[in-house]
């Protein structure tokens, strides 16, 4: 709700009949109404899929990565008799304009890749890093949002520190 305006956020299809339960936002206007770029890739799955197809889907957000892993099963929890449980996937999510997320992910609008030497700078990693160094990174990904967004040096960056989010 805090980044998207009142209306369907994600689909939830239930049944075998295709039938959807469909989430809302809540809010008409929303707080973080900011420039935004999210980062996926192969690893973005499940919740963070939904997130990112939902802001894909209303504009709100670039996308830049790779494709994300294209989990979107819900899966329920069946308790057995001997007290051991099973998972099975029972319904899937879609995104806010119904594209389905199982299987196909969620392609990103600027499809950047990482070197294969190179690992992504986690949030974690970021707060140990001095905004020069975070500015001078080998990930490319980050690099490429943070020019998108017009940071490119520390004086004109909004935050004070990158990290720090």
């Amino acid at each position: 709700s805090l980044f998207v305006r009142k209306g369907a956020v994600v689909l939830r299809e239930a049944n075998r009949d295709g039938s959807e339960e469909v989430y809302k936002s809540s809010e008409n206007n929303p707080q973080l109404d900011l420039p935004m770029v999210v980062l996926i890739n192969g690893g973005s799955a499940s919740s963070a899929e939904i997130f990112a197809g939902a802001l894909q889907d209303y504009g709100r957000a670039t996308l830049i990565g790779v494709p994300t892993a294209g989990t979107g099963t819900v899966l329920s929890t069946y308790q057995l008799e001997d007290k051991s449980a099973v998972l099975l996937g029972t319904s899937q999510w879609l995104t806010p304009d119904g594209r389905y997320l199982r299987r196909a992910g969620v392609e990103p609008d600027l499809l950047v890749s990482l070197p294969p030497q190179v690992r992504g700078v986690t949030p974690t990693a970021a707060k140990q890093l001095t905004d020069e160094q975070i500015l001078a990174t080998p990930d490319a990904q980050l690099a490429r949002a943070l020019a998108l967004l017009g940071v490119t040096s520390p004086q004109n960056s909004a935050p004070p520190r990158f990290g720090a989010r």
